[in-house]
């Protein structure tokens, strides 16, 4: 919990120092520093993933294929201890005790493109937005093993031979991460994951409306493995 609620307080600081929660005008300091540019790590990660649909989809076709995304800026320990004195000075001790914060500056990207063409009876295609998580790791050396939680948005449009007609999946849900994360270098890294995601069920074959009568012939989780494959460079953002 410690670590977590340290964790929330160096997001909380680079937000403030960004700009991104900017005080009001009446209370804005009369002197104003220099904005200097501050370098990163951009990691930028893209690869295959593979959905497993619990119910009647999965009995069908096993496995539904699509393209996971991964952006995100890796602030290290010796980028904050560095700029320790643009941090306010009661978050600063925690702050200084983060050996690295990894943040997702775009949560408008999509998590996941699903590009599933049909391979026995049923073809889909859509996508998935998380647009807010959170994660920690549990391990960093030699190799990076995490998890997270975070809100997702799914649209997908499903055909298949199951019922007449295709289907427009539109759901909310939550999703529970684990991803082990081997660096390849300094600019490279693998990583390899699983995501469980739940939905408000709704109906195979039905409306938006549809939330059917029990778990058994409804869309309710989706179990997601992936490998992401990392690419890294500095980045200058100015702060």
């Amino acid at each position: 919990m410690a670590r977590f609620v340290r964790l929330l307080a160096v997001v909380l600081v680079l937000a403030l120092a960004s700009g991104a929660l900017a005080a009001p005008k009446k209370k804005a300091a009369k002197k104003k520093r220099a904005r200097e540019p501050v370098t990163v790590t951009a990691d930028v990660g893209v690869g295959p993933a593979a959905h497993f649909f619990t119910g009647p989809l999965q009995d069908d076709q096993t496995a539904h294929w699509g393209l996971k995304l991964d952006v995100q800026a890796i602030v290290d320990q010796a980028t904050i201890r560095a700029n320790q004195d643009r941090i306010p000075k009661k978050w600063r001790k925690q702050a200084l005790q983060m050996e690295e914060l990894r943040l997702s500056p775009f949560w408008w990207l999509p998590d996941t493109l699903v590009i599933s063409p049909k391979l026995a009876r049923t073809q889909m295609y859509g996508v998935v937005f998380r647009p807010l998580a959170l994660g920690l790791a549990l391990l960093r050396h030699p190799a990076r093993f995490s998890v997270g939680a975070g809100v997702l948005a799914t649209y997908l449009y499903i055909d298949t031979s199951l019922f007449q007609g295709g289907m427009h999946f539109l759901r909310p849900g939550v999703d529970l991460r684990a991803e082990l994360e081997i660096p390849l270098g300094r600019a490279f890294a693998l990583s390899l994951g699983w995501a469980s995601q739940f939905y408000l069920p709704q109906e195979v074959g039905s409306g938006l409306r549809g939330l059917g009568d029990g778990i058994h012939h409804t869309i309710w989780h989706v179990g997601q493995a992936f490998v992401l494959f990392h690419f890294r460079f500095p980045y200058d953002v100015t702060l």
